[in-house]
């Protein structure tokens, strides 16, 4: 009997040992799954944001594209950021310059400059890009305050006096839409020399360094979510398919949602027991 007992324990034992054992696997194989869906969604979002950049490009700078997207890898390698933010500082701006300056391809030069400037400011001041190139978006509508960080003071008789210098005979009450966005430009770029140039110069500093680490990592997840872009609209298209063939009920699909939901919170149990 003492030997049985013994058995009972040790199995007991064992047992309890293989449950443990398997709640962990179970654990490790959740949080996989987790960081593989996780990062499956980023790089397809990043590559998705990236196809419709390009779209905009396309429309935006129509002739003038294939010399932009030379331009975005080129200065993109030259101050270590990645060719799709460039692409999306040019993008925006084009979008913006366009109608306003009536020229595509002059607006295309000012973009292609504009959006080099951004990264230069952010280098130089020490400031995120998205903001230094949303100063520089309201400076050319005419907007003063955002661009005083920058140390720009665009006064209204401030631009009268620098087109005068330019030998431009007018004020800029008298001026159209296109000649005042034209004006703003010159004015902005005259400003800032100072700053020109600082992101390439400093490339090697700790703080571009960081940032070109940033841009590393983005442009992998373009190339891999641009690979895995074709599947998942595939999928997308079946599930349409089938909601189309089944008529499919939205009250159907939030039931759906809530399963999946379901199955997801089950996985955290696992992973949170």
């Amino acid at each position: 009997m003492p030997q049985i007992s013994k058995m009972t324990v040790v199995i007991g034992a064992s047992t309890k040992g293989l449950e443990t054992g398997m709640k962990n696997a179970a654990k490790a194989v959740a949080v996989f799954g987790a960081a593989v869906a996780a990062s499956a969604a980023v790089t397809i979002n990043a590559a998705s944001n990236f196809q419709e950049n390009l779209n905009l490009l396309a429309v935006s700078f129509g002739k003038q594209t294939e010399e932009v997207l030379k331009w975005a890898d080129t200065f993109g390698s030259e101050v270590g950021r990645s060719s799709a933010t460039m692409l999306e500082f040019a993008g925006s701006l084009q979008a913006m310059l366009g109608p306003m300056v009536g020229s595509r391809k002059e607006a295309a030069a000012m973009s292609i400059s504009l959006a080099e400037l951004a990264v230069d400011l952010s280098s130089f001041f020490n400031i995120s890009e998205s903001d230094a190139l949303l100063k520089l978006r309201a400076g050319l509508v005419g907007s003063q305050e955002p661009l005083r960080t920058l140390g720009v003071v665009m006064t209204v008789a401030a631009l009268d006096a620098f087109a005068l210098s330019k030998g431009i005979n007018k004020s800029t009450l008298e001026m159209t839409e296109a000649e005042k966005v034209a004006l703003r430009y010159e004015f902005i770029m005259a400003k800032t020399t100072i700053a020109q140039g600082d992101a390439k110069a400093t490339a090697d500093g700790f703080a571009n360094q960081i940032r070109e680490l940033k841009e590393s990592l983005k442009a992998t997840q373009i190339v891999i979510g641009s690979a895995l872009l074709p599947a998942v609209s595939e999928l997308l298209n079946i599930f349409k398919e089938f909601r189309e063939e089944t008529a499919v009920t939205d009250l159907t699909i939030r039931s759906l949602a809530a399963g999946a939901f379901s199955v997801l919170v089950s996985g955290l149990e696992v992973i949170l027991e």
